[in-house]
């Protein structure tokens, strides 16, 4: 089993699932790994001791970090050196870290840690950061490595930009937007080519999706008051899974066919959508519809209709 951390500025305690719970739990999540423990020594504030074997870390309201990573094979810290912003690291040391959580991304950037985020890293989380609005070019470098497989973004409600360099991620498979209330995307952003799923959730300064969503996407999922009033643009082939959740001011689906790779195809909440696709229009591939907590008499009719036609039609 991978061991995972926590790095605190107050004694932590236990907690649930980290990626899921409150922000408010997550950064008391328990600093416990295994047989050792990750603590802020007494006589040296903000100390963290990384075992060679850490695979998960979280950093929550560290105003400043000293890393002191251990070697298994060796154990005599005199040859420990100390770096330029008080980093301390055994010469010998190898990171094997895969996810990392950030609650404060000009804390953690602004300390020399380069040794933690090598190419190992899978997982990068920004959770509850108040402050960043764009990622700076050296604070991109640093963080956004070519290695990463998914980046979440949640409760950071000053930023309004995703970071220039996720264009260029060559094994991005997921991104999830939570509560970032101020971040906009722009028709001519771009996403990687081998990004397979798409979440945007609560973030209400969301106007409209890349004109050009990657040919690789495999399930888009959108909830809680987006500004969007249609999917503009072409759903790609690849799409598996679509759903719109809470959608205020959306008016229709795609005006041609849905993709017909479409399996699940879920509209929940959407007072403004009237019509469901013709059953001409509805792709073979189509084994799950979900038009739950509508309003809208005309809208149920047609559901019912489809009953028999889709294997599942959610009443």
């Amino acid at each position: 089993m991978g061991q995972h951390g926590t790095a605190a500025s107050r004694p932590s305690s236990s907690a649930n699932n980290v990626d899921d719970a409150p922000i408010e739990q997550q950064q008391q999540q328990d600093a416990r790994v295994d047989n050792e423990e990750l603590v802020a020594l007494p006589e040296e504030e903000g100390l963290l001791l990384l075992p060679v074997q850490l695979q998960r870390l979280h950093i929550y309201n560290l105003s400043e970090l000293i890393c002191l990573c251990s070697n298994s094979h060796d154990d005599n810290k005199e040859d420990g050196q100390i770096r330029q912003g008080g980093l301390r690291e055994l010469p010998s040391c190898s990171s094997k870290l895969q996810v990392l959580c950030i609650g404060d991304v000009a804390g953690v950037t602004g300390t020399p840690i380069c040794s933690l985020l090598c190419s190992s890293l899978t997982k990068l989380i920004f959770r509850g950061d108040q402050y960043v609005k764009r990622f700076t070019e050296e604070q991109e470098t640093l963080l956004f490595v070519n290695s990463l497989e998914e980046i979440r973004f949640q409760y950071c409600k000053s930023l309004q930009a995703l970071p220039a360099r996720l264009l260029n991620l060559p094994n991005l498979k997921i991104l999830c937007l939570y509560m970032c209330e101020r971040i906009q995307i722009r028709p001519e952003d771009h996403l990687p080519n081998s990004l397979q799923e798409l979440c945007i959730h609560d973030c209400t300064e969301i106007r409209s999706l890349p004109d050009g969503l990657p040919g690789s996407l495999q399930k888009l999922s959108i909830r809680w008051r987006p500004r969007i009033q249609s999917l503009s643009g072409d759903l790609p082939s690849s799409l598996q899974e679509l759903s719109i959740d809470n959608f205020p001011e959306i008016r229709s689906l795609p005006k041609d066919s849905l993709p017909s790779s479409l399996q699940k195809l879920e509209i929940r909440r959407c007072p403004a959508i009237w019509w469901l696709p013709k059953v001409d229009d509805l792709p073979s591939s189509m084994r799950e519809l979900n038009v739950r907590n509508s309003e809208n008499e005309e809208l149920r009719t047609q559901r019912q209709k489809l009953k028999g036609i889709i294997p599942i039609v959610h009443a």
